[in-house]
């Protein structure tokens, strides 16, 4: 089972566009803020001094504009979703974060202006470019290199799903399907999960439908992952001139442990 790049983009492209009013942006924007709290105070800590920032796979923007919270002096953030990025750019503006830009590109035909200080990659962003472009997970590493000062910083966020896995070997299956409420801050009350891995591409075909929670207005998207293993993260990090790997259960900071933890994350210096 595969995807194309128009799938892909259809997984995000109006994902912020739903809302009913203003009331509903607000409480959406403070969600996503006190999700993304956790996340800033990581980067600040085991990215000591850092103070710009390029961020692949923006999305709404919602990290950026964290650090920006926290005094930050500039960033960039991309995306190939044109609604997400005019989302982030709105919510940029109106915080007045006039140091923060926003912009619809590809991760691995753009670089920022001029080197900064730590590069991100979080919501395991770094597995959709090997599903596209033979060995777009490296290339796009390639460009962190050349997109991160000497002695910066690389923080990754990678989507492994132990537990999706370890559920389909369970039952000698590659398939899988599962069901969960959002929060009640969430436009969508009901996610639905339609999982197809493939052992010998490590490629993890996602089926998402959401269901609204206004209206039950039901929408369905398609999307795909490369799962990536620790000894294979480390040796495309060290490839490209990343060193000083270090590797956490959670944004937490906490150690970690390869069954369980669903979103690694990964901290790299450049040399």
């Amino acid at each position: 089972m595969s995807i194309t790049a128009a799938e892909l983009l259809k997984a995000y492209e109006g994902f912020e566009t739903s809302f009913a009013n203003v009331e509903e942006i607000k409480r959406y924007r403070e969600s996503k803020l006190a999700e993304s709290a956790l996340q800033a105070a990581f980067i600040c800590s085991h990215c000591p001094g850092a103070q710009s920032f390029y961020e692949v796979g923006t999305g709404n923007g919602r990290l950026l504009v964290a650090l920006a919270q926290q005094g930050i002096t500039g960033a960039t953030g991309i995306d190939v979703s044109q609604s997400r990025i005019a989302f982030a750019q709105r919510w940029a503006s109106e915080l007045s974060f006039t140091n923060i830009r926003f912009t619809a590109a590809d991760g691995l035909q753009f670089l920022p202006p001029q080197p900064v200080d730590c590069s991100l990659c979080i919501t395991g962003a770094l597995g959709y470019f090997d599903v596209l472009t033979p060995n777009g997970g490296l290339q796009l590493l390639k460009n962190f290199a050349a997109a991160t000062r000497k002695g910066g910083w690389l923080v990754l966020e990678l989507y492994t799903h132990p537990r999706d896995l370890g559920l389909m070997r369970a039952q000698n299956s590659t398939e899988l399907r599962v069901w969960r409420e959002l929060a009640p801050s969430d436009p969508w009350r009901y996610y639905l999960s339609h999982l197809v891995f493939s052992p010998e591409t490590k490629i993890l075909v996602h089926h998402k439908t959401f269901i609204r929670r206004s209206d039950s207005f039901i929408d369905q998207k398609k999307e795909a992952i490369r799962i990536y293993t620790e000894e294979e993260i480390r040796k495309d990090l060290q490839i490209v001139g990343f060193t000083n790997i270090q590797v956490f259960g959670n944004w937490k900071g906490e150690q970690y442990q390869p069954e369980i933890d669903e979103t690694p994350i990964i901290v790299a210096q450049k040399t």
